[in-house]
């Protein structure tokens, strides 16, 4: 297995990485205004601190 499919798969199972993408995925269904764009920041910040190279 490659390195970059064992780090997609871990953030897969990250909580705060599921949080990010159902947050996002109001931006598919033009619900934009609804998207809480400071969970946005901090969940993607969380990730990028902790989860990241």
């Amino acid at each position: 297995m490659y390195f970059c499919d064992q780090l997609k798969n871990n953030l897969d199972e990250l909580q705060e990485f599921q949080l990010l993408e159902d947050e996002m995925s109001k931006y598919k269904t033009l619900n934009h205004e609804n998207i809480s764009w400071d969970k946005v920041y901090q969940y993607s910040q969380f990730i990028l601190l902790n989860h990241s190279l």
